[in-house]
């Protein structure tokens, strides 16, 4: 999958499950069994606290540890999050003579446990929130070339700001209120009728209900009556009982 083509199925997202998938299937195509996203703080924007291995592709004991926060206080892929960005490699930490002894030990560690080629990806949020993709094969390989951490990156960076647009939305949604008759104009389309269908039923012009279903396209983010049925149901706005 391209990165466009990625960013489109972002877009059209409508979970966070969703889009936890979408990226775990692009970075295991590009050789990475492990994937585990993670806010390091609060996300005060998004009224989210801080949450360690929110999504996980899968678990082990080292990632089990990893996010109980074990390792915070000599993990350098941590301290990289909140001190410096983008991504950093477990061979770029092998070649700096930077770190202490248990620093040293804990990447030396890292392998042992079954965690290589770890890559770490920092990702920089409003109001100085700060959230992390951490990535990892069960199985060491040839080290990542530079191409592949660029689209690592791009791809993680991109499924940050897909989430926190989807939760941003999902705290506009909580305050959203709906008219009896937008109401109703969801329910009948989330039940598959059409426009004039739904005109019929509520006694109304297939105009009005065209009025109604654009409005309410607008007002839930959605391309169409439709998909803004889709997101009524998702967020419990709507019930349908058929």
């Amino acid at each position: 999958m391209t990165i466009d083509q990625f960013i489109f199925e972002c877009e059209e997202a409508s979970n966070e499950q969703t889009l936890f998938n979408l990226l775990h299937n692009e970075v295991k195509s590009l050789g990475f069994d492990y994937c585990v996203f993670s806010l390091l703080t609060n996300h005060p924007d998004l009224n989210l606290p801080t949450s360690r291995g929110l999504f996980v592709s899968s678990m082990s004991s080292w990632v089990q540890e990893l996010i109980r926060g074990q390792f915070d206080d000599v993990d350098p892929f941590r301290s990289h999050c909140f001190y410096g960005h983008g991504v950093l490699t477990l061979s770029a930490l092998k070649t700096s003579d930077q770190f202490s002894a248990a620093q040293i030990k804990f990447i030396q560690s890292t392998e042992s446990r079954g965690f290589h080629d770890r890559v770490t990806v920092a990702l920089k949020g409003a109001a100085g929130a700060v959230a992390s993709v951490d990535l990892g094969r069960e199985l060491k390989g040839r080290p990542p070339t530079r191409q592949t951490l660029h689209k690592l990156n791009a791809l993680c960076q991109h499924f940050y700001l897909a989430y926190c647009q989807l939760k941003s939305s999902a705290k506009a949604f909580a305050y959203m209120t709906l008219t009896g008759k937008e109401r109703e104009v969801l329910e009948w389309s989330a039940k598959g009728f059409t426009k004039a269908e739904i005109g019929v039923q509520l006694h109304i012009s297939s105009h009005t209900v065209d009025y109604h279903s654009r409005k309410l396209a607008r007002k839930l983010g959605a391309r169409n009556i439709t998909a803004a049925a889709v997101n009524a149901l998702n967020r419990g706005l709507i019930h349908v009982t058929y």
